[in-house]
């Protein structure tokens, strides 16, 4: 599994791959906006304005269907319907051995209702093999039953050019 993050701009970028087949939302249409898709195999990426304590949470499903909710703390969603963000832009493809999705959303949008920016901070997930889900974080949270929704131990966004990352 793989994920990288880009920023342009105009667009914050998130592309993740993952070997192996994938279980979809039976509602999760490619490229829309859909609750529950966490219930099925997904990636998810959290961005936490620290300066607020608040923090965006984004699932995107193998085939681009994805959904957003901002959180004003942990687990507190502010609407929990959810955030159709206007301009994103989302697509997923699905192969027998493999998927990959990737989800494009308006820096300006994201700056109207977060702040972001160097002091952000930034945390990864995949849940896979649905129904029986295994749960994977890039920062690791420590101990208890899958819990993501931990800002404090999101590692704050670096960001580096291009040629240096690579």
């Amino acid at each position: 599994m793989k994920f990288v993050f880009g920023l342009d701009p105009g667009f914050l970028h998130f592309h993740a791959t993952r070997p192996g087949a994938a279980v979809l939302h039976p509602r999760a249409v490619p490229g829309s906006f859909q609750s529950e898709l966490w219930r099925h195999d997904v990636t998810e990426f959290f961005l936490a304005d620290p300066s607020r304590g608040q923090y965006l949470e984004v699932n995107l499903a193998p085939n681009g269907a994805w959904w957003a909710c901002l959180f004003r703390g942990p687990r507190q969603p502010i609407d929990p319907k959810g955030w159709e963000i206007p301009g994103v832009s989302a697509e997923g493809a699905l192969g027998t051995a493999s998927w990959e999705a990737s989800i494009r959303i308006p820096i300006g949008v994201l700056r109207e209702r977060l702040f972001f920016g160097p002091a952000s901070r930034l945390d990864a997930t995949f849940i896979i093999n649905s129904p029986q889900q295994s749960f994977l974080c890039a920062s690791t949270p420590s101990g208890g039953d899958p819990d993501f929704h931990r800002p404090a131990a999101w590692p704050p966004v670096e960001m580096v050019p291009l040629e240096e990352a690579l």
